[in-house]
């Protein structure tokens, strides 16, 4: 199995080439790309999370692969996810629950 870093950017640009839509594991699942900007390094990092549909927001979950421990840089992303992201073809803002 590849690393973790090949495995995102295979389906980074799978997403990007395909209009949204996703193959192998991901296909049929509801898929969209975050990115955040590094607290530390100010990079700007983009990920393949999935999401659940809550009325007209979208709630977004990283869960490492089902690991019990938290995913790496989840709370460090939180409070920077001002970013552009893309839903499919569409362009969205993420924010934070108030």
């Amino acid at each position: 199995m590849p690393d973790r870093n090949d495995w995102n950017r295979q389906t980074i640009e799978a997403f990007r080439a395909n209009g949204g839509k996703v193959g192998g594991i991901w296909e049929g699942r509801p898929l969209l790309l975050l990115t955040t900007t590094g607290a530390k390094s100010g990079r700007r990092l983009t990920h393949p999370l999935m999401y659940l549909r809550d009325d007209d927001r979208l709630l977004v979950f990283a869960s490492k692969g089902g690991c019990q421990t938290i995913p790496t840089g989840t709370t460090i992303c939180l409070p920077t996810l001002n970013s552009p992201s893309r839903w499919g073809t569409r362009p969205m803002t993420p924010s934070l629950p108030r």
